[in-house]
């Protein structure tokens, strides 16, 4: 008479193989992943007010802002297609930011824009006194 674990073994070994297979079956299979399109903002306080540089990709600006930038097959924005739709670019990051002081928004009195490869900087200034702690983005 077998004994039973004896017995069990083949099956077991069955399990395990098939599990085996399933594993590593996706193991090895091939992950995709997308850039999660990133804005930064750096803020640098001056003497006349506060400077922000606006990191965006030019992808985010044209698929939500509706603003056609004529991109590359990879994404990659031509200056002078900015340059040339530069008024609508700024005014939809603009419609996206805001800096107050002790309650009150600040008018950006600057707007430079610069195509960086898949990307948009954004340099905007806002002339609003810094001498108290009042300041809020």
């Amino acid at each position: 008479m077998p004994r039973p674990a004896a017995a069990a073994a083949p099956f077991l070994r069955l399990v395990l193989l098939v599990m085996l297979v399933l594993v590593s079956r996706n193991a090895f299979a091939p992950a995709l992943a997308h850039d999660p399109g990133m804005s930064a903002a750096t803020l640098v306080p001056a003497a006349h007010g506060l400077e922000v540089e606006l990191s965006v990709k030019a992808i985010d600006v044209e698929t939500e802002g509706g603003i056609d930038l004529a991109l590359s097959p990879d994404g990659m924005i031509d200056p002078a297609v900015l340059a040339a739709r530069q008024a609508d670019v700024a005014a939809y990051l603009l419609e996206r930011t805001e800096v107050s002081h002790t309650g009150g928004a600040c008018t950006p009195a600057s707007i430079g824009l610069q195509a960086v490869e898949d990307g948009i900087l954004a340099f905007i200034g806002y002339p609003c006194g810094l001498q108290d702690a009042g300041l809020r983005y």
